[in-house]
């Protein structure tokens, strides 16, 4: 028996990590398999989870999430040590979409999208009000990029965000020693 959550992950013949995810307040969907020769079925987490906080400082309004990467996000995939392993056929972005745009105030929400456990070089976040106008918020890149990130984890975006950025007194950011640093005039 082999069994997928959700159930519109596999169509009959082919398991796929949906290009948009819905957002629905208080539920996440996290995709999920099941493999047994009994009908009894112990479901096991597909994806990491990235949890990102977006606050009305970010955007007021939020429609849609726009997550992209170095790597395929989306697409078939096969079930390899109890993770989605991505084929090549998606795209290297998700999207979380809402069906109506929400407001944020200043102590934020957060926000739960899947994506496949592997080694990313980066994330970037993208932030739409309308859900079509995307406007880059939040970058993860390291040097030696982010590594792997491991299945059934989460990864928290904005607590990333905030160590390598907003560190007080710290005129340039940790992780970009070593290379050249332009001041626009931001008082550093």
């Amino acid at each position: 028996y082999n069994a997928y959550f959700p159930a519109d992950l596999y169509d009959g013949t082919t398991a796929t990590l949906p290009t948009t995810q819905t957002y629905k307040e208080g539920k996440f969907n996290m995709p999920m398999y099941a493999s047994s020769t009994t009908t009894t079925l112990a479901f096991k987490n597909l994806c990491v989870v990235l949890a990102v906080k977006v606050t009305s400082a970010d955007i007021e309004t939020l429609k849609s999430i726009k997550v992209a990467s170095d790597k395929v996000m989306n697409g078939s995939f096969t079930v390899t040590d109890n993770k989605a392993v991505i084929g090549t056929d998606g795209t290297k972005t998700v999207v979380l979409e809402s069906s109506t745009a929400i407001t944020l105030d200043e102590t934020g929400t957060t926000f739960y999208i899947a994506i496949p456990a592997q080694e990313y070089q980066y994330l970037n976040i993208f932030l739409s009000a309308d859900g079509e106008t995307y406007t880059q918020a939040m970058a993860t890149k390291k040097a030696a990029g982010l590594g792997a990130i491991a299945r059934s984890k989460m990864f928290n975006i904005s607590a990333e965000i905030k160590n390598w950025f907003h560190e007080p007194g710290a005129p340039i950011p940790p992780l970009m020693e070593g290379l050249t640093v332009v001041d626009l005039g931001c008082g550093s």
